[in-house]
């Protein structure tokens, strides 16, 4: 390491000692950079590891250590770092969970404190922003949903629906999700070619329709219906819809909503639901046409919904979409798993050989690599190298990211791992 330059020396020769420290810390490495660590998920066996990045920016190469094991099947994950906390995405246990990340002096990292902080969603991807809002996409229903701290907070663990594939083409079995704080990421896993393989929309679809279209005329509400005090309602517009009667209140239960934006026959988007009611929570008595979890979404403004007390349910027309600002950004795969952001870029992965990229600010996607067998999840770790997961290779590969032009690259093994599937990154800032 180079020894402290001439001009700084100058600056401060009035202080040997501190001059004689410096040369030091350059000598023997003293100013660290921080323990950085790989996660990934196996859910081929249940498995959440973790591998140490050395230092230096060299390539990472070793073996997995274990962080967590005895899940169901664990896909997805996540870092907050600013709160230290590691979320994993497992569908089959229908929850979303949580740890607390701590590393120490030696380099060890450990996940304590679980939690869960969603139930009842079959939650396969995450991802969270800078402020801690979670993000997940649940395959089965096309939903992109959403999760506030706040929400969190005060113990809501149902997250609202901010993009519904039953009125937005555009979440085709969502897979990966990513977010850079203003808009959310997601790729697609069914008709990829047709509705778009990678998609981005804004964080706040409601927001941003509610500021678009605040002149517009026409709105609706929810009601409890008169024979189900237990919390199942019809929507309408104030003109009524054919075939749909408009309720009365059930004298044992009220309903207390936010107005929702109705537009051309089709609800835009609904606020939080409250429930008052002496009847007890829906369940699959109350509702016997409901799926196992006791909910039957509404699919469009002639069927009727059912919610838990508290739930927050959004819908966003494809009408619109353009004022929305819901956009593709590639088209050109059938089926994708993986997507992480890298600056100016954005990487995603198909089903079976291709990791792509393509220019936030537009272009034709380009082929990184097709050297892969099932590739799924991706992280960037914020220094110039993005971490993919190959399932079927086994393994956990790394390559350089952050091109100007958009070009092949050779991915060079960072670990082998069985069943390989979620990355995150995990930047230990208190050990260095």
């Amino acid at each position: 390491m180079a020894m402290i330059p001439a001009s700084f020396r100058t600056a401060i020769r009035v202080c040997p000692a501190i001059l004689l420290l410096l040369d030091w810390c350059a000598l023997t490495g003293a100013f660290n950079e921080p323990f950085k660590y790989l996660i990934a998920s196996s859910s081929r066996t249940g498995k959440i590891a973790y591998l140490k990045i050395p230092e230096g920016g060299a390539y990472a190469e070793g073996a997995m250590v274990d962080l967590i094991t005895g899940l169901t099947h664990p896909q997805g994950l996540a870092v907050d770092q600013p709160r230290k906390k590691l979320y994993i995405a497992d569908p089959d246990s229908l929850k979303l969970l949580a740890y607390t990340l701590r590393g120490d002096v030696s380099g060890v990292l450990s996940a304590s404190d679980p939690t869960w902080v969603a139930e009842h969603v079959e939650v396969r991807w995450v991802a969270v922003d800078g402020v801690g809002t979670l993000y997940m996409s649940d395959e089965a229903h096309n939903h992109i949903l959403k999760l506030t701290p706040q929400m969190m907070a005060q113990g809501k663990m149902r997250p609202d629906i901010i993009y519904n594939g039953a009125m937005l083409t555009s979440a085709s079995a969502p897979g990966g999700v990513a977010t850079d704080n203003f808009q959310v990421f997601w790729v697609n896993k069914d008709r990829g070619t047709q509705v778009g393989s990678l998609i981005r929309g804004p964080v706040s679809p409601a927001t941003a329709l509610l500021s678009t279209n605040g002149a517009a005329t026409g709105y609706s509400a929810l009601y409890n219906t008169v024979n189900n005090s237990a919390g199942k309602f019809f929507y309408f517009d104030d003109t009524s819809i054919p075939g749909v009667p408009k309720p009365t209140y059930n004298a044992a239960g009220s309903a207390t909503v936010s107005v929702a934006q109705y537009r051309s026959g089709q609800l835009l988007w609904s606020g939080r639901v409250s429930i008052i009611t002496d009847a007890v929570s829906p369940d699959a008595n109350a509702c016997p046409t409901c799926n196992a979890h006791g909910r039957r979404e509404p699919l469009s403004s002639a069927e009727d919904g059912q919610w838990l007390v508290g739930d927050s349910v959004h819908f966003v027309g494809t009408s619109q979409a353009a004022s929305l600002q819901v956009s593709t950004a590639a088209s050109n795969v059938v089926k994708s798993y993986g997507v992480c952001l890298a600056q100016g870029n954005i990487f995603y992965t198909d089903d079976e050989r291709n990791l792509w990229a393509v220019k936030r600010s537009g272009g034709s996607p380009v082929a990184i690599t097709d050297q892969l067998a099932n590739p799924r999840g991706m992280v960037y770790d914020q220094d110039g190298t993005v971490y993919v997961a190959d399932k079927t290779n086994n393994a956990l590969y790394q390559f350089a990211s952050n091109m100007k032009i958009l070009h092949s690259q050779t991915l060079v093994k960072a670990a082998d791992f069985e069943g390989a599937f979620g990355v995150a990154m995990y930047v230990d800032l208190e050990n260095m």
